[in-house]
């Protein structure tokens, strides 16, 4: 047990033999009023420290004590304060001779540092009771509600946190909001962000998943290479896509068909699950002129002279927007991957 530890744990004896002594007694001492300046100091301190300003607090509660001995005022809250300021700025060992002469607490805001001492110390139940206590001692004060609701996350405990959460924003915890929203899961992807992360991980990457990349990362824009072959047995893409009726997706593939010239099948239906092909892929870049020169690249040994893709691949390796396989193959008709597909489109968009 670190030496804190131990006294954390003398000074928790002491403040419940003292609740105890109280009771026993039937009498309650007032409430000291909080209005002379060493505890208005002492708050401004505090408020420091729930805004993770630890030096500036160290600051105030320095400049508190002081005032609090020259007007022979209460000084407790403040060092305890100072106590915490000192271990958030790494002096644990002054932080923990400060300790040492502590009397147990009896103010909220003492309760509350007693609470975060013990936060530091990693043992959650007694700082979520000293944060009890610091509420109970004044109900109107924020920062041991927006610890507490910390705490009570980290335990599972959501509902307890937001309502915490809740009580802490309405007395004023400009930061509550945050917090509340940083706690909450994120909602769940609609089908269209699940499908661009799919596709940038897919290994091999169909034709729905290059409409979502072209709708996440940008249409290709670029001046055709080509013109549009317009073949009376093409149906107009307006009036195809008859496979993609009835899907959410029907809207991003008339898009990617439409301004990035996704060809259709002849039946005018858009054939999203396909698998494509690098040499398929290389064919499609290769529609766009995008102000790239490519150099002169050798035919891959695994493409034949012959292949109506031998051009475009030549011209996609010469660009960079494609690299070969291992071994110099480009393999044209193996599956193209999503990250493959991305670097490519990353590039060409570049000049679009």
């Amino acid at each position: 047990m670190t030496p804190a530890r131990i006294l954390l744990k003398s000074l928790a004896a002491l403040a419940l033999a003292g609740v105890l002594a109280g009771c026993a007694g039937g009498a309650r001492q007032a409430a000291e009023p909080r209005v002379d300046v060493a505890r208005l100091r002492f708050l401004r301190g505090y408020s420091s420290l729930a805004a993770g300003m630890p030096d500036s607090a160290a600051r105030d509660f320095i400049d508190g004590l002081e005032i609090a001995r020259e007007s022979r005022t209460q000084d407790e809250t403040g060092r305890w304060g100072l106590a915490v300021a000192e271990r958030l700025r790494g002096n644990i060992a002054a932080s923990d001779s400060i300790v040492l002469k502590l009397l147990p607490p009896t103010q909220p805001e003492s309760f509350f540092a007693h609470g975060w001492l013990w936060e530091m110390e990693r043992d959650t139940l007694a700082a979520l009771e000293q944060y009890r206590r610091a509420i109970h001692a004044d109900t109107s004060w924020y920062p041991p509600y927006t610890r507490s609701a910390r705490l009570r996350a980290g335990t599972g405990n959501l509902s307890d946190a937001m309502g915490l959460l809740d009580r802490a924003a309405s007395l004023g915890d400009s930061t509550a909001p945050a917090i509340r929203a940083s706690l909450l899961p994120p909602p769940p992807p609609s089908p269209e962000e699940q499908l661009a992360r799919d596709a940038g991980a897919s290994p091999a990457l169909t034709r729905l998943q290059l409409a979502g990349l072209l709708r996440r990362h940008g249409q290709v824009r670029c001046v055709a290479r080509y013109p549009e072959p317009t073949l009376v047995h093409f149906r107009a893409v307006r009036d195809s896509l008859r496979d993609m009726e009835g899907t959410p997706f029907v809207g991003l593939a008339r898009e990617a068909a439409i301004l990035s010239r996704m060809e259709l099948f002849p039946d005018g239906t858009f054939r999203p699950d396909d698998v494509i092909t690098r040499g398929r892929f290389a064919a499609w870049l290769d529609l766009f002129d995008c102000n790239r020169s490519p150099r002169e690249s050798p035919l891959p040994p695994d493409v034949s002279a012959r292949d109506y893709r031998a051009g475009a691949i030549q011209r996609a390796l010469g660009s960079g927007l494609l690299l070969p396989r291992s071994e110099g193959v480009f393999a044209p008709d193996e599956p193209i991957t999503g990250s493959e597909a991305l670097v490519a489109l990353r590039r060409i968009l570049e000049g679009s």
